[in-house]
C-alpha cells in the first residue's frame, strides 16, 4: 500500500481549489522516460474516467489513481509534499519504498 504522508489531503484540496478542479484526483503515473520506467509522478487533475488508470485508494473523498504498468514499483512508497524554493512553494512528490525519508 502507498503510504499518504499528513498534509497531503490538504494541499491537494487547496491546489484544486486555486486551479478551479471541482473534484480533485491524484494521477499515480509513470514518467514517461524511456530510461527509467520505475519512475514516479503525480499530478492533480479532475476526477474522471482516464484511460489505462485504475482507482487505488479513496482518501477524505481524494481519489488516487495509478497507472497500471508502474503499480508494481509504486507500492509501499509514499506520497509527501516537498518543499522548494526557500520554503515558499510546496508539491507533491513521491518517495520510494528505497527511499529513507
Amino acid at each position: 500500500m502507498i503510504e499518504i504522508d499528513a498534509g497531503v489531503i490538504e494541499f491537494v484540496k487547496n491546489e484544486a481549489k486555486r486551479l478551479g478542479i471541482n473534484r480533485p484526483a491524484v494521477l499515480i503515473l509513470d514518467c514517461g522516460c524511456m530510461m527509467n520506467e520505475e519512475a514516479v509522478e503525480l499530478d492533480i487533475k479532475e476526477d474522471q474516467h482516464y484511460e489505462g488508470y485504475e482507482l487505488y485508494n479513496e482518501v477524505e473523498g481524494i481519489k488516487f489513481y495509478i497507472k497500471s504498468k508502474i503499480r508494481r514499483a509504486a507500492e509501499g512508497g509514499k506520497i509527501g509534499l516537498k518543499t522548494y524554493g526557500a520554503g515558499k512553494f510546496k508539491r507533491l512528490e513521491f518517495y520510494p519504498r528505497t527511499c529513507q525519508r
